[in-house]
């Protein structure tokens, strides 16, 4: 059995040294920067109160990553920030569905557990703007994007659709007015071939451009699946990448005062999901002594040990792994200057088919496997207007959304096939009872069987409407201090309608056209205050509230558990932090501190109940969450850049409620006590250009994968490697790296049903090496 090692440093002194500082974080990683450049940090604007400000000036804890950042540290998607950035995880949703873009986000202990529409995020991603609903997709391309912003804590005032934990905000570049752009390609490890590029096409100077960019990502497949008594290769190999992304854009100006900005992506993948593998099989406690001894020991082919994976890449599974995605959308952005105000209308429609799979039993045998097709499209409008007053003293803006989104899922569990016959071929009950009054299944028409048919197809579709209205004021009561005050009301209706099949008794669990419908509303406040103690200080405190919807049981294998629904989330929160700008714009330092009360938690548990495996979502009673970010930028001299970075969480749970194995001792999903990230680049000119060093580490503690804290299921500490020199010559630019240097191979998702005996893993990619050739015109 393969299990990861643990490692034992600790970040003391950093860690300890920001603990210190109290305070709250902002941090922009900038990109490389050539000798003759401005000698100082290069400051960045943000978008993070709906209206442009200083990242150093803007009162959250909030940290910032350029275009070019993105690019120096290869980040191609989403799953890659996580590691610069404290207190952030993301993560591909790899042993639990089988679906490499599912996205799973958490910041400071809050985010999503679970892929299905029943379950909302706790942490928002938009971009421009626009707000994407679902972890269906959520691994998207980091194509022509000009900076990311990580809000942490809640925003339910500004970005409010359950946007409990915190925020993600995707900002693309704009058309402008220059002809330009640039092409590259990157050819590495595993036959890698990316393709990616963008160009501006000015159309009439000042009135109208447009902007087209596109991403294309093939490699072969790292993982190997094997034939047990041969050990040779068979079939589809998992982990492969065949990915196209486009993206296009036109900015219309009719007048001075009009802004019409159209959006149009499209992402396309064809690939197989990633190797995911057996850490531990449990053939005693569980239904496999029952399955193998009707099912699988008389075909000569029990289900037990043998198929443990030997390695991080290698399982023994034959069952489905293809992972599909088609998904695109399409925005209107209209921005209107009325002279004392100014109005702006965001519009979008997104649409999204989903196809994967998992084998969970990681054998050649029908033990244990899911298939998820899931169609998504959803609607969505927000208008805001915007102003100041008093002398500019008074900055607002108030707005409403309105979001309408329907999501079907059919879902497709292939549980223990073969024991409903079996337990039907049996001459009467397995404990000798009469069958008239059974108290263990087994014998022909026993109605217990029915509860061991877990061949079933489950067909649900959700429904959500959304409106909010918001509001948001910051009034310069001198010329360094401000306070702001904000406010959202929200008001959702969910609806499911569903059926639940059991494929071999051809019987319902839940007849066609079952429908629950719950309805939500909740106040959202938020109030800041901040103080300039002088040109280089900026000082804040924040309290804040957000909440989640509830829902519904999105795997229900009895009418009752069709029917549950669990409560909405709560977190009230509070922060203190400082931004602070040094030595001439040479030195950047910011920190926050933070504590939270999270109440009716939710989490998936998965439980026996008068023999029926049950599969919910409870609320998990309250927790306590504390702790502190730190982020630091150092520019000594214009030719070296270092940053370092710090995060903390303390997680602790004051009220249990109904999840079985939850403790007081319990550590939140995704979520580990210490991140730590620290990066160098030093740009050396020469005679031709500059060579550009770069190379970044970043460290987490013991990381948990379920509620309960499976340990097999965890990811002792760790730390990562990577690094890459760049040849500058202007136009042209030829980059070599490495990443995971050292080879190091994290488990990144974990997922099991006790109840079935088998505990999934899924791990980082392995080194991997490229070169990068790119050519700006």
């Amino acid at each position: 059995m393969f299990l990861p090692s643990a490692v034992s440093n600790r970040p003391l002194l950093l860690g300890a040294a920001c603990a210190a500082l109290l305070a709250a974080p902002v941090h922009a990683q900038d990109g490389p920067a050539a000798p003759d450049a401005v000698e100082g940090i290069a400051e960045i604007t943000v978008t993070a109160q709906r209206r442009a400000t200083n990242l150093q000036e803007t009162p959250i804890s909030i940290s910032a990553l350029t275009g070019d950042a993105l690019d120096q540290r290869g980040m191609a998607d989403v799953a890659a920030i996580g590691g610069a950035t404290p207190n952030l995880s993301t993560t591909s949703g790899g042993a639990g569905s089988g679906g490499t873009s599912n996205i799973q986000l958490y910041i400071r202990g809050i985010g999503q557990f679970d892929f299905l529409a029943a379950s909302d995020p706790g942490v928002g991603v938009y971009i421009d703007g626009v707000y994407y609903a679902r972890a269906l997709g959520g691994v998207f391309d980091l194509l022509d994007i000009e900076r990311v912003e990580i809000l942490r804590g809640p925003q339910g005032t500004l970005f409010g659709k359950n946007a409990l934990g915190g925020a993600l905000q995707f900002i693309t570049a704009k058309p402008g007015n220059d002809f330009g752009g640039t092409i590259e390609g990157t050819f590495g490890r595993y036959d890698r071939i990316n393709l990616r590029g963008a160009v501006n096409l000015p159309i009439a100077e000042d009135k109208a451009a447009a902007r087209i960019a596109f991403s294309s990502k093939n490699a072969d497949a790292y993982g190997r699946r094997l034939d047990l008594a041969t050990g040779r290769s068979i079939g589809r190999r998992p982990g492969d990448q065949d990915s196209f992304t486009v993206r296009g854009s036109l900015d219309l100006k009719p007048s001075d005062r009009i802004d019409i900005l159209l959006s149009y992506d499209k992402t396309r993948e064809r690939q197989e999901s990633p190797p995911i593998v057996n850490a531990f099989i449990d053939t005693v406690n569980s239904a496999a002594p029952l399955w193998n001894a009707l099912v699988g020991g008389p075909a000569g082919t029990p289900w037990d040990q043998r198929y443990l994976s030997p390695d991080p890449d290698t399982s023994y599974g034959t069952g489905l792994t293809d992972n599909r995605l088609d998904a695109w959308g399409a925005s209107a952005i209209v921005s209107v200057d009325l002279g004392p105000v100014e109005f702006k209308s965001i519009t979008a429609y997104r649409k999204i088919f989903s196809l994967f799979g998992v084998d969970q039993d990681g054998s050649p045998l029908d033990y244990a496997s899911t298939r998820n097709r899931d169609h998504q499209r959803q609607f969505s409008e927000e208008a805001q207007l915007s102003g100041t007053g008093f002398d500019k003293r008074l900055k607002w803006v108030v707005g409403g959304f309105y979001f309408k989104e329907r999501t079907n899922d059919f879902n497709q569990a292939r549980l223990l096939t073969g024991l409903y016959p079996a337990l039907q071929a049996l001459p009467g009950p397995l404990d000798g009872s009469p069958l008239s009054a059974p108290t263990a299944p087994g014998g022909f028409g026993n109605p217990l069987n029915l509860g061991l048919d877990l061949n079933l197809d489950l067909d649900t579709t959700y429904r959500t409407t959304s409106y909010a209205a918001f509001g948001q004021a910051t009034f310069d009561v001198t010329d360094r201090l401000a306070l702001t005050l904000g406010a959202r009301y929200t008001d959702e209706t969910k609806r499911s309608e569903l059926s639940v099949l059991r494929v071999q008794s051809n019987s319902y669990v839940i007849a066609p056209g079952s429908k629950v419908k719950e309805s939500y509303s909740d106040f959202s406040p938020r109030a800041s205050i901040d103080y300039k103690v002088t040109d280089d200080l900026f000082t804040y405190f924040v309290y804040s509230e957000g909440f989640r919807a509830g829902g519904f049981d999105g795997r229900p294998t009895s009418e009752a558990e069709g029917l549950h629904s669990f409560k909405p989330e709560q977190l009230t929160s509070y922060e203190l932090g400082f931004k602070t700008t040094l030595f001439d714009r040479r030195l950047r330092f910011n920190a926050d501190v933070y504590y939270g009360d999270y109440k009716d938690i939710q989490l998936r548990t998965n439980t026996v109940s008068n023999g029926i495996l049950v599969v919910a979502t409870e609320n998990a009673g309250k927790a306590r969450i504390r702790g502190f970010e730190a982020e630091l930028t150092a520019r000594p001299v214009p030719e070296l850049e270092l940053t370092a970075s710090v995060g903390h969480t303390d997680f602790d749970y004051r009220k249990l409620g109904n999840v079985p194995g939850l403790t007081f001792t319990s550590k939140p999903l995704k979520t580990p006590e210490w991140t730590t990230y620290a990066s160098g680049q030093y740009s050396l000119p020469t005679g031709f250009g500059q060579l550009v060093f770069f190379g970044d580490w970043s460290y987490r503690t013991r990381t948990y994968n379920d509620a309960v804290n499976t340990p097999v299921l965890s990811q002792g500490a760790y730390s990562l490697f990577n690094a890459r020199l760049t040849a500058d010559f202007g136009k042209w630019s030829l980059a070599g790296f490495v990443n995971n240097i050292a080879d190091k191979r994290v488990i990144t998702d974990g997922f099991t049903v006790e109840a079935l005996g088998f505990y999934n893993t899924s791990y980082n990619r392995p080194r991997e090496w490229g070169i990068t050739a790119r050519y700006r015109f």
